[in-house]
């Protein structure tokens, strides 16, 4: 593989795809936190009329009681947090080495650069792979 399809397949297409998880993720995050939050806010302030407005608002407050646990395991099984945080800090660091490659920054001033280069980037690629075994590993235990 020659070093422009190095950089364009490999480097590029995994700091896309990187790039498009973490937004995944981020946005999975950010709507289910925001409908448990939602959810458990209103809880307490429904319960106030619960008396007033009877069995139909009471099954009400249970649903958003639902909604909060079913927010909260899903958060908890998928890790998208921790996913997102973490597709998004791998894809900084691939531009970064990408960038000292580019400007022949240390240690990428020396005639075996490429070769340095791509092993430095399988090493973050490698290191990404074992980080996402970890994370479900670590799911798995905390859904048992």
């Amino acid at each position: 593989m020659n070093e422009q399809t190095y950089l364009k397949d490999r480097v590029d297409g995994q700091i896309g795809w990187m790039e498009q998880k973490a937004l995944n993720n981020q946005k999975t995050y950010k709507a289910l936190r925001t409908a448990s939050l939602i959810a458990s806010v209103l809880i307490p302030l429904l319960a106030g009329y619960a008396e007033k407005f009877g069995t139909s608002l009471t099954i009400t407050i249970g649903a958003l009681g639902a909604v909060v646990a079913i927010c909260q395991g899903l958060l908890a099984i998928n890790r998208n947090h921790e996913n997102w945080t973490g597709y998004r800090i791998t894809a900084e660091v691939l531009k970064r080495e990408k960038l000292f490659y580019e400007t022949k920054t240390v240690p990428y001033e020396c005639d075996n650069r490429f070769g340095i280069f791509v092993e430095n980037i399988e090493k973050i690629l490698s290191g990404e792979n074992k980080n996402w075994i970890q994370n479900n590993r670590e799911s798995e235990k905390k859904t048992k």
